[in-house]
């Protein structure tokens, strides 16, 4: 799934996340320029938004991409046993 943030006029960002579906067929069409790029436009239709769960700002440089890494490692070390 690929999460997107929507802000609302006066409150927190909420949410947001592309329905499977679609996520396929940004896969298939996909334009490396489209996601470069300060604004992406997408189908909203195609959107589901979590009312109760805030987007995280700056969300990109908050994530540690080792300990992702390392869990995913894990993860398939699991599946092999």
């Amino acid at each position: 799934m690929l999460w997107l943030n929507l802000k609302t006029k006066n409150k927190m960002a909420k949410q947001l996340i592309f329905k499977d579906k679609y996520v396929q067929k940004l896969k298939i069409n996909l334009n490396v320029e489209s996601y470069k790029a300060n604004e992406f436009v997408y189908d909203k239709k195609q959107v589901l938004m979590l009312p109760n769960i805030d987007a995280v700002s700056d969300l990109v440089n908050k994530l540690d991409v080792k300990m992702i890494l390392k869990q995913q490692l894990l993860y398939m070390k699991r599946l092999k046993n």
